[in-house]
C-alpha cells in the first residue's frame, strides 16, 4: 500500500516538472473519456435509469395489442372492470397519453401539454407534492370529477415565476375554471421518460374529450403497483384470464361485424415499467446514441493510441534509469511499475475533468436531440452511480493502455546493452512499435472520416430528395380552436369561408385544410385497405389515411395519374370518395384502372365502400425515407370536419402570416398557434440525421487533427534520433530536396499503410450502418476516395514540418550532434 502510495507522489510530482506534457495529457484524455461518458449520461437518462419515484420495481405497464399487432390504450369501462376484477396490484391507475389544452392564465391563452387522469393516479406512484397537494381518489368520481388542477414544476416557473402563492389560483382550461390545487416536484413526468411533461393534469371526468363511459373510445393507458410478494408474470397470468370477460362485459352493442371481432381479439400486453414505458424519444434515438458510443470509443482509443505513442517517446529518456533498476535486482514490473502509476494519475485526473465535460456534453446532447420539440423534453442527466462508474472504468481502461505498452517495451530490453548505449542509439528501439501506434491511429481515424462521410450525404440526399410535392413556398399553419360553451358552428361551411378568404389574399395561389401536418410522421390513421371484391388478406395492404380539403394537391403541387380532385360537394349527403396515391392503387389493382373501384379501410363501418374518384402521383408525405408508404386521401366534408392544420402556397413572408392570423381573428373561431414553411418543417424532421452528421464529423475532425499531431510528433522524433545520418547524406552530396522528399516519403509510406489497414475496417464498420443510410451506399466510392484523400492530405501535412527542418539542418553542425 505504501509502495503504491509513493508511486502516486511520484506521479504528482511528474506533473509538476512536465506540466506541458502532462497537461496535453489530462486535457486529450478528457475529452475523449468526457464524450464517451456525455453519450452514456444520456443512455443512461433514457434507457437505464430507473424511473424517479418510491419502488419503481413495483410498477407495471398495461395496453391493449389490437389490429396489426399495434399498442393501444383501452377505454373507460374496460379501466373500470379491470380496477374492479384485479387482485395482485395494490392500486392502478390510468391516465390519457398526451395532447394539447387552451389554457387561460391572467387573460393570456396558450396551448399547453395536458394530461387526465382517472384513479388514484399519483398515489399509485407514490409522488410526492413541492406545494399544495395532488389529484387523489376524491377529485375523480365520474361525472361529478372536481374542477382541480396539478401543474408542473417547469409550469410553475414559466408561468407563474416560482409564485408560493399559485395554490388556490384559478385558471381557464378551454373556457372552465379550475382551481390549481398543487405543484408537483422537478423532473416528474409520470411513468413516461423523455417526452414533454405535461404542464397541466386535470382529473378525467372534468372533460368531454376523455369520457370514462364510452366504449369505444381507447384512451387510458394503466399503470399498476403490484402488492408486496407478487410478481409481473403473476399479475400477466391474472389479468390474462381476466381478459375475455372483460372484452365480452365491455365491448359496445353499436360495434358489429369485423369491427367487434378486432374488438373481441384484442391482446393484453402486460409489462415490467421499472424505467418507464417506452417514448416516441427513447424509440427513435436509441439506435442513433449507441451509434454515437461507438463513434466516441473510437475517437477516444485514438486519443489513448496517441498518448501511448507521446508516452513512449517520452519513455525512451528513461531507458537509463530504468535499466539501471532491472541490474539492481529489480524485477521487470518493479522497474516499471511507477510508470505505470505516473499514467494512472494523470488518467485519473483526467476522468475527474472529464465528468465535468461530460455534464455540459449530455446537455447539448439532449438540445440537438430536441431541437424539433416545441415544448422542452425534460431529462435528468446529471450523473449517478452508473455514470461514475463508467467513467472510472473508461480512465482505468485508457490509463492501462497508455501506460502499458512503453512498460512493456521498457521491461523487455536488455539492462546490460541498454546501459552501454547512449540514448540517440536507444532511441531506435522505439521506431517499430511508434511507427506500428500511428498506423493504427491512422487505420482508426480512417474509420471515423468515412463513417462521418456517409452520414453528411445521407443528409444531403434527405435534403435534396424530391418527395413528390413542393416544399418551396408553402406555410403551415397549425390552429387551435378558441374554447366556447355550446358551439354550434357548421365546421364544414367555416373551413370553406376560411379557405376562400385566404385563397383572396394577396399572392396566394391556393390553400387547403389537412388532418395531419406535412411531413405527417407517425401521425395518421394507419389500417389496412383491400377491394371490396376481395377477401383474401393477402389482398391487403398497409395504409395511412389523411383527411383533406378541396385544393390539397394543388397547394403541394402533386399530380394526378387520373380522375379527379375533390369538391365541395363531396360531402355526408353523398357517398364517400377517396383519392389514393399510384403506390397504393399499383398494390391493389396491379395493370387495371383504379377510377371507380371499391375499397374497405380498416373495420370502421363507415370506411368499408369507398370509391376510388382519384389517383395522384405518389408523394413521401408521412417520411421522406420510406419509399413504401402508400396513402389515402378522404375528403373533410364527409368527415367531422376535424383539420387543424392549414396550408398556404404563396410568398414565404411574415405578412403572410400576419394576414392569415387576421383572417382567423376575424371569424373568431381558431388561432394560430405555430407557423412554419413547409422547408423549415421538413428540416425538423432531420434533427437525428443532423445530430449524427454533425457530431459523428466533429469526431471524425478531431481523430485527422489527433493522428495528425501523432504522426508530426513521431516524424520530429525520428528527425531527431537521425540528425547526423542526415548530416553525412549532406556532406556525401544529397540534395537539400533529396532530404525533403526522403522524410516526406517515409511519412507517406506510414499513411498509405494506415490506409491500408483502415480500409478493410471502414467498409466493414460502414456496413454495419447502412440501414441508417439515405439513399448512400456503404461502399459509396466518393466517400471512400474522400476518407482516404484526407487522411493522405494530413500525413503529408504532417511530415512536411520536419522534412523542411531536415531538409534546413548544417551539414556539420547535424555531424557533431549526438
Amino acid at each position: 500500500m505504501g509502495s503504491l502510495r509513493q508511486s502516486f507522489q511520484y506521479g504528482m510530482r511528474s506533473f509538476v516538472r512536465s506540466p506541458v506534457f502532462a497537461s496535453i495529457f489530462v486535457i486529450s484524455l478528457a475529452v475523449g473519456i468526457g464524450a464517451a461518458t456525455s453519450v452514456f449520461s444520456l443512455l443512461n437518462a433514457l434507457v437505464l435509469r430507473a424511473l424517479p419515484l418510491p419502488h419503481p420495481e413495483q410498477l407495471v405497464a398495461m395496453n391493449g395489442i389490437y389490429r396489426n399487432h399495434a399498442r393501444v390504450p383501452i377505454t373507460g369501462p374496460m379501466y373500470a372492470e379491470l380496477e374492479r376484477d384485479q387482485r395482485v396490484f395494490s392500486g392502478i391507475c390510468g391516465w390519457s397519453g398526451g395532447g394539447r389544452r387552451n389554457i387561460e392564465i391572467d387573460g393570456k391563452m396558450s396551448l399547453v401539454p395536458a394530461r387526465a387522469v382517472a384513479g388514484d393516479y399519483y398515489g399509485v406512484l407514490e409522488a410526492q407534492p413541492l406545494l399544495g397537494r395532488l389529484i387523489g381518489p376524491g377529485d375523480v368520481q365520474g361525472s361529478q370529477a372536481s374542477q382541480v388542477a396539478v401543474i408542473s414544476y417547469e409550469m410553475w416557473k414559466k408561468q407563474f415565476a416560482g409564485d408560493p402563492a399559485v395554490v388556490g389560483r384559478t385558471i381557464r382550461v378551454e373556457g372552465k375554471l379550475f382551481t390549481i390545487i398543487g405543484v408537483t416536484r422537478r423532473w416528474f413526468t409520470g411513468v413516461r421518460i423523455g417526452e414533454e411533461a405535461p404542464g397541466i393534469t386535470t382529473p378525467a371526468g372534468t372533460s368531454q374529450q376523455f369520457d370514462g363511459g364510452n366504449r369505444t373510445l381507447l384512451w387510458l393507458n394503466v399503470t399498476g403497483r403490484l402488492k408486496d410478494g407478487e410478481t409481473v408474470e403473476r399479475a400477466r397470468s391474472q389479468l390474462e384470464s381476466l381478459w375475455p370477460h372483460l372484452l365480452e362485459s365491455t365491448v359496445s352493442a353499436d360495434i358489429k361485424g369485423e369491427r367487434r371481432q378486432s374488438f373481441l381479439a384484442m391482446g393484453l400486453e402486460v409489462d415490467q415499467a421499472t424505467r418507464g414505458v417506452d417514448s416516441n424519444l427513447r424509440t427513435k434515438v436509441r439506435k442513433p446514441l449507441y451509434l454515437l458510443l461507438g463513434i466516441v470509443a473510437l475517437i477516444l482509443l485514438v486519443v489513448c493510441v496517441n498518448l501511448a505513442s507521446l508516452t513512449l517517446a517520452r519513455a525512451s529518456y528513461r531507458r537509463h534509469e530504468i535499466s539501471t533498476r532491472m541490474a539492481l535486482g529489480a524485477s521487470s514490473w518493479q522497474a516499471v511499475h511507477q510508470f505505470v502509476a505516473e499514467t494512472m494519475f494523470l488518467s485519473g485526473v483526467g476522468a475527474v475533468l472529464a465528468l465535468a465535460l461530460s455534464v455540459l456534453g449530455s446537455r447539448l446532447l439532449v438540445v440537438l436531440l430536441t431541437r424539433n420539440e416545441s415544448v422542452p423534453v425534460l431529462l435528468n442527466v446529471m450523473p449517478d452511480w452508473r455514470v461514475l462508474c463508467f467513467a472510472v472504468v473508461v480512465a482505468l481502461l485508457a490509463g492501462l493502455i497508455i501506460g502499458l505498452i512503453p512498460a512493456l517495451q521498457l521491461s523487455r530490453q536488455d539492462p546490460a546493452r541498454a546501459m552501454r548505449q547512449g540514448q540517440r542509439t536507444l532511441g531506435r528501439g522505439t521506431g517499430v512499435l511508434g511507427k506500428a501506434l500511428i498506423v493504427s491511429q491512422i487505420a482508426i481515424s480512417l474509420v471515423l472520416v468515412q463513417m462521418a462521410g456517409l452520414f453528411l450525404r445521407s443528409l444531403e440526399g434527405l435534403r435534396s430528395f424530391d418527395p413528390g410535392f413542393t416544399r418551396v413556398g408553402v406555410t403551415q399553419v397549425e390552429l387551435a380552436s378558441v374554447p366556447r360553451v355550446g358551439d354550434t358552428t357548421d365546421a364544414i361551411s367555416y373551413r370553406r369561408q376560411v379557405l376562400e378568404e385566404v385563397g383572396n389574399m394577396a399572392g396566394v395561389r391556393s390553400a387547403a385544410f389537412s388532418s395531419v401536418a406535412i411531413p405527417a410522421g407517425d401521425t395518421g390513421w394507419k389500417e389496412t385497405a383491400s377491394p371490396t371484391t376481395s377477401t383474401n388478406a393477402a389482398d391487403a395492404a398497409a395504409a395511412t389515411l389523411v383527411e383533406v380539403s378541396p385544393g390539397f394537391f394543388r397547394t403541394l403541387a402533386i399530380p394526378f395519374v387520373s380522375g379527379r380532385d375533390f369538391a365541395w360537394t363531396d360531402d355526408a349527403h353523398h357517398p364517400r370518395v377517396v383519392i389514393v396515391d399510384s403506390l397504393l392503387a399499383k398494390q391493389l389493382f396491379r395493370s387495371e384502372s383504379a377510377i371507380g373501384k371499391r375499397i374497405r379501410f380498416g373495420v370502421q363501418p363507415d370506411f368499408q365502400d369507398l370509391e376510388i374518384v382519384g389517383v395522384s402521383q405518389s408523394a413521401r408525405i408521412a417520411d421522406v425515407r420510406d419509399a413504401d408508404a402508400p396513402m389515402i386521401f378522404a375528403p373533410t366534408p364527409q368527415g367531422n370536419g376535424y383539420a387543424t392544420t392549414l396550408l398556404v402556397r404563396g410568398s414565404d413572408s411574415a405578412e403572410l402570416t400576419r394576414d392569415v392570423d387576421a383572417v382567423l381573428q376575424s371569424f373568431g373561431e381558431e388561432y394560430s398557434s405555430s407557423s412554419r414553411t413547409l422547408e423549415a418543417s421538413s428540416e425538423r424532421t432531420l434533427v437525428y440525421e443532423q445530430m449524427t452528421a454533425t457530431l459523428s464529423t466533429f469526431f471524425a475532425s478531431v481523430a485527422l487533427v489527433v493522428a495528425g499531431f501523432g504522426l508530426f510528433g513521431l516524424m520530429s522524433y525520428a528527425v531527431n534520433l537521425r540528425t547526423r545520418e542526415i548530416g553525412v547524406r549532406m556532406a556525401m552530396g544529397s540534395q537539400r530536396g533529396g532530404i525533403l522528399r526522403l522524410i516526406l516519403r517515409e511519412s507517406v509510406a506510414i499513411t498509405l499503410i494506415g490506409v491500408g489497414v483502415g480500409l478493410p475496417c471502414a467498409l466493414a464498420a460502414s456496413r454495419v450502418v447502412a440501414h441508417m443510410l439515405f439513399a448512400t451506399s456503404f461502399a459509396d466510392p466518393v466517400t471512400v476516395i474522400g476518407a482516404a484523400m484526407a487522411l493522405l492530405l494530413t500525413g503529408m501535412a504532417a511530415g512536411l514540418l520536419p522534412a523542411v527542418r531536415a531538409m534546413r539542418l548544417n551539414p556539420m553542425a547535424a555531424l557533431r550532434h549526438d
